[in-house]
């Protein structure tokens, strides 16, 4: 995992509501607030080892905040933290699919508490890289249907033409012997 660490100055905000979330936190080190948007009203206090902003980069089906963050964290004192963005996680949890489900899990738990998931959304929501391979077996198939429509088209396509060469074949002789026909009656009429 690529955790990369910041340091926030007492006051500094990590995130606010209704931000875009690109990366969770784990804290390290001083102590944070989550806080109303008064900034006032303080909800709870995250120390040493605490984890936030997981919910707005995991892609939880039915959220109605979709990626956007779902309070406001500040440092109350020096705080280091460590970050993990959006794709360093997914990448790691590709290769722990039980702590996928799990993380997934409890992020659903708090927003249904909070009252912030659609319960008639999916459990799960693909991934891009599962979108994009899905997408890909479709197109594929596609594709496939495509080269066998083709080919019918061509194998019909040249038997109509050889059926209807072999109709203006039989429609030139009978034109033929139509006007021989024709002509011949024109000499016994005479």
């Amino acid at each position: 995992m690529k955790l990369q660490q910041q340091i926030f100055s007492p006051g500094d905000y990590i995130c606010k509501k209704g931000d875009i979330g690109r990366e969770m936190y784990i804290v390290k080190r001083g102590k944070l607030q989550v806080v109303a948007d008064d900034g006032i009203q303080i909800f709870a206090t995250l120390q040493e080892g605490a984890v936030f902003g997981e919910l707005s980069i995991l892609n939880i089906a039915g959220s109605k905040n979709g990626n956007r963050r779902t309070a406001n964290v500040r440092s109350v004192g020096y705080t280091d933290l460590f970050a993990l963005n959006k794709n360093d996680l997914w990448t790691a949890l590709k290769e722990y699919p039980d702590a996928r489900k799990l993380l997934i899990a409890k992020g659903r738990e708090i927003l249904r508490k909070d009252g912030l998931l659609d319960e008639d959304a999916p459990e799960e929501q693909m991934t891009a890289e599962e979108m994009a391979k899905s997408l890909q077996n479709k197109l594929e198939i596609v594709q496939t249907k495509m080269a066998r429509f083709a080919a019918e088209f061509s194998s019909v396509k040249t038997k109509l033409l050889a059926r209807i060469e072999y109709l203006e074949t039989q429609l030139a002789k009978y034109q033929i012997n139509d006007n021989s026909a024709s002509s011949n009656d024109d000499y016994q009429m005479i």
